[in-house]
Formats: structure tokens, C-alpha cells, sequence
């Protein structure tokens, strides 16, 4: 620029950008005047490396991006509802991040005159900054309750969730937070100190609870686990962890069930509970007490056996059969689940819990096995068993196949 030593740039609560010369300790001018054109304080400053830019933040809930050349604005950039508070930069993917009073992060093109790229949505609270990776295209972010949320810059996605208000590792009213390159480590500052190594930590509490459940989740090629109150997502290629949801449910995950597209997850736990999770920002959309009593298996049904003989091209999950281990069995709207949404109940003639299970998704039959005992239900007639069937031998497995129409049983 037009500086012949190093430089350092201030702002001030005035809203206006000094510089200072650090050879001779003083204030510079060159055009005569401070770069001014915020209306309330600077919150935060950001020089582009290698670049001759410097952007800047205000509480005036814009972002300025001033050519170091001239001194002048370039660019004034729009689209927070309140002030801003933090700027990171990602010279990889060569884009600005931006948080402030709301609970998004903005992701911004610093170098032409548009609105934000991408809203980063996932925070519960107010986000308190947000930093790049290193040698990555990924950023963290962290809001007021300690939760953490690490961002893939190429799809403007959750990577992994960290914290939070539920986790005992959470630091109470976060006001700053730091990540270290080096140790590939996560500080966050409040009330308390709390450290996450981004890596290492969340190996350790994926293996602390028993494998309940595995899905594979399709659309997305991964494998979506249960392991004690945890829900964790490993990449099916690599066996690589991309996601851990830290203590999704106050007791043990007993079962899972995935949407057809692959973005939630309903998990029951021993109380009965049944929650619907995002995959993609761990955020429970749902969260309801249905039944009293613990449930065994879930499965999924794109049509209402009563009324649609076919399934419907492009339909999501609408109806939930939930095998519980108990006598009573119940098949369930999906949306808006409450306990006049329960569709129907299968009344089994065995008073002890199934042995296990196995459903049709294309025949709407559902056979359980007890023992040596077999019961086949047609869910469009839930009123008795289809047939009923007893097996030289307890029962080890079950399953149909599907279009034969088939039932298979081993022993």
C-alpha cells in the first residue's frame, strides 16, 4: 500500500479505521483522513493474506471491505439483522465468515458487491465467533452454551457438533473460543474452561457405549450408529468418523429408523421415548413420550396400507411400525406424533416380549417370532394374525424377501 513500514490498523467506537505506522510509533494519514464509513463501533478486522484488502465489522450490521492501495470502500456488504461481531477468512475456498448478535454464520464473497453466499443454521443461542481451519476448508463455530459446530466449506454443511448445553463438558455462558492448529484442539472460555480434541475425543466417546444400533444411510453412504446415549456417523467407505452427536438421549438408545432421504433419524430409548433428529445439525425436531413401554425394532412405511396399494415416486416416511416388547405393537402417523396419532395396535396372543422381528415393506406384513412360535400380521387387517405357525425349534432369525414374497426363517 502506501505505507513504507509495517502497518497496524485500529478501529475505533467511533466507527472510524485508523493506521498506525510501527516504525515511528505514530498515526498515518496518507489521504488526509481515517478510512471512515461505519456509523457505530468496529467490532472486528480482517487483512486478506496476500491480499492488499482488509475487511472490517461493526455493530452498524454491516461489513466493509476496504482496498489497502487506496484506502478506500470498495464494499459494503449487507445482510446481517444485528451487529457483527467476528470475520474469519478460508483463502482455500476464498470466502469471509461473518457471526454476530443472531445465531447464523453468514459466508460471503469478499470480492464482488453480492449478499451472503450461505447461511450457516445450527445454533440454539447467539453465536460468540467463528474461526477457519488451517490448511482446511472447514470453519468452527461456537454460540453462548458452549456448543460447537464444525463446517464443510465446500458444501456449506455440519460436519460434527461439539458441546453444547446438554454436555458435561460444556462451559457455562461462553464468551470466546480458540482453536489450536497444532494439538488439533477446540478452547472455549466462560464461566469455565473446556478443551475438545476434534479428533481424539471423539473416537473415545463413540467406543464408550454399547453398539445398540447400525443403520446405512443411502443417499448420504455412511453408517449411522447407536453407542449408549450417542449417535455417531462414520463414512461407509473409510470407516471414518465425520460426526458425533454427544449424548442424544438421557438413557440408552435401543433402536433407529432413517428417512427415505436420509436426513433424519428417529431413535427410541429404554423409557419409551421417541425423538426425530436432524442428521444434518443434530437439532431434534421431535420429541415426544408416545408409550410406556420399551421399544424393539422400528420400521418404516411410505404409504398407509389401508388406502395406497403402491408406493407414491418421491415420498418420505409417513407411517412408523413400532415393535415394543410388550404384547401391544402400534403403527404410527409420522407427522405430528402424539398418542391420538396412533394409527392402529396388533394385539399379539403371547403375553412376553418377541424374540424378534422381521417386516415387508411391499406386502405390509409384519411376522414376529416367539421362540419356536410364529405370527404373521397384515397391517391393512391388524384385527388377527394372517397365520400363525410353529417351527420344530426356536427361531434364530427371519426376514423377508422382497418381490418374492417370501419368508425365510433359520433356526
Amino acid at each position: 500500500g502506501p505505507f513504507q513500514h509495517p502497518v497496524l490498523y485500529s478501529g475505533g467506537l467511533d466507527g472510524a479505521i485508523r493506521s498506525w505506522d510501527l516504525e515511528v510509533r505514530k498515526e498515518v494519514r496518507p489521504t488526509g483522513h481515517a478510512m471512515e464509513g461505519h456509523e457505530d463501533w468496529v467490532t472486528d478486522l480482517l487483512k486478506f493474506e496476500g491480499l492488499q484488502m482488509l475487511a472490517s465489522a461493526s455493530l452498524d450490521k454491516t461489513i466493509r471491505i476496504w482496498d489497502l492501495t487506496s484506502l478506500q470502500c470498495r464494499y459494503v456488504k449487507r445482510g446481517h439483522a444485528k451487529g457483527v461481531l467476528a470475520l474469519a477468512y478460508c483463502p482455500l475456498q476464498r470466502v469471509l465468515l461473518s457471526s454476530g448478535y443472531g445465531k447464523e454464520v453468514l459466508v460471503w464473497n469478499p470480492f464482488t458487491p453480492h449478499g451472503p453466499v450461505s447461511r450457516l443454521k445450527g445454533h440454539d443461542k447467539q453465536v460468540a465467533g467463528v474461526v477457519t481451519v488451517p490448511r482446511a476448508m472447514q470453519a468452527i463455530s461456537c454460540d453462548v452454551s458452549g456448543k460447537l459446530i464444525i463446517w464443510d466449506l465446500r458444501t456449506y454443511t455440519c460436519v460434527q457438533v461439539l458441546g453444547g448445553p446438554l454436555s458435561k463438558f460444556a462451559a457455562a455462558r461462553v464468551t470466546a473460543f480458540c482453536y489450536d492448529a497444532d494439538h488439533h484442539e477446540i478452547l472455549t472460555y466462560g464461566k469455565q474452561v473446556a478443551s475438545y480434541g476434534v479428533r481424539g475425543q471423539a473416537d473415545t466417546k463413540a467406543l464408550a457405549g454399547r453398539v445398540q444400533a447400525v443403520v446405512y444411510n443411502a443417499v448420504f453412504k455412511t453408517l449411522v450408529v447407536a453407542a449408549g446415549s450417542h449417535i455417531c456417523i462414520y463414512a461407509a467407505a473409510t470407516g471414518a468418523l465425520q460426526t458425533l452427536y454427544d449424548r442424544c438421549s438421557n438413557c440408552l438408545i435401543t433402536t433407529m429408523l432413517l428417512t427415505s432421504r436420509g436426513r433424519e433419524v428417529l431413535f427410541c430409548n429404554l423409557e419409551g421415548r421417541l425423538k426425530v433428529m436432524n442428521l444434518v445439525n443434530g437439532e431434534v425436531v421431535q420429541n415426544f413420550q408416545l408409550l410406556h413401554e420399551e421399544m424393539q425394532e422400528l420400521y418404516g412405511l411410505e404409504k398407509d396400507p389401508r388406502r395406497e396399494r403402491r408406493r407414491a415416486r418421491n415420498t418420505d416416511l409417513k407411517m412408523v411400525l413400532v415393535v415394543t416388547n410388550g404384547p401391544r405393537h402400534y403403527l404410527l402417523q409420522y407427522e405430528g406424533v402424539r398418542h391420538e396419532s396412533i394409527h392402529s395396535v396388533i394385539e399379539s396372543g403371547h403375553r412376553a416380549a418377541p424374540t424378534l422381528s422381521a417386516f415387508s415393506a411391499r406386502e405390509n406384513l409384519l411376522a414376529l417370532v416367539h421362540a419356536a412360535a410364529l405370527e404373521v400380521w397384515a397391517l391393512e387387517h391388524p384385527s388377527g394374525p394372517r397365520a400363525q405357525l410353529k417351527a420344530g425349534a426356536p427361531l434364530g432369525a427371519a426376514a423377508f424377501v422382497d418381490p418374492q414374497a417370501c419368508l425365510v426363517t433359520c433356526d
